[in-house]
């Protein structure tokens, strides 16, 4: 879904999901850090910046157990980068249960928490001052959300990294 299409439903008072990760956090995985969870956020603000052009609150959530549905390859180097930003997306292979690649992901809980909403100011045009506030609540919360579910589900050695 693009930009237009959020803003549009957004204005129209429907819900609409924002999952802000992508190839960034798949170039940061560290198979040498098993228990260390990588979120590239710190330069996403766009989805902030929606909201607040909207008026609509934000609601941070966390999916605990969506690690190790797959086993995957991800190559490294300079050219992957580069070809993956240029393609949009990291060509990972995928092995799913009984290690068929692309195949069904092997069974696992899954436990999506929702985290408290952040009401927003509308502001056609946002401060930048308004979007870093926004942004610092929204990390803050997410980093509550995770610690405070994290034993409960199984992630007590997990730590959350927001680069």
């Amino acid at each position: 879904m693009d930009k237009k299409t959020f803003r549009d439903r957004l204005s129209r008072n429907k819900s609409v999901a924002f999952i802000p990760g992508g190839v960034q956090e798949v170039t940061l995985i560290d198979i040498n850090k098993p228990d260390e969870i990588v979120l590239y956020l710190n330069k996403r603000k766009g989805f902030i910046k929606l909201a607040i052009e909207t008026g609509t609150p934000i609601v941070p959530t966390f999916c605990f157990g969506l690690a190790g549905t797959y086993d995957y390859w991800v190559p490294k180097g300079k050219f992957i980068d580069m070809l993956s930003r240029t393609i949009g997306f990291v060509p990972i292979l995928f092995f799913g249960r009984y290690g068929i690649p692309l195949g069904i992901p092997k069974p696992r809980k899954i436990h999506l928490v929702y985290g408290k909403e952040i009401v927003v100011p509308q502001e056609d045009i946002p401060s930048n001052e308004s979007i870093e506030k926004y942004h610092k609540l929204f990390i803050d919360e997410l980093k509550s959300l995770f610690e405070r579910h994290k034993e409960a589900n199984g992630y007590g050695k997990k730590t959350l990294k927001i680069v």
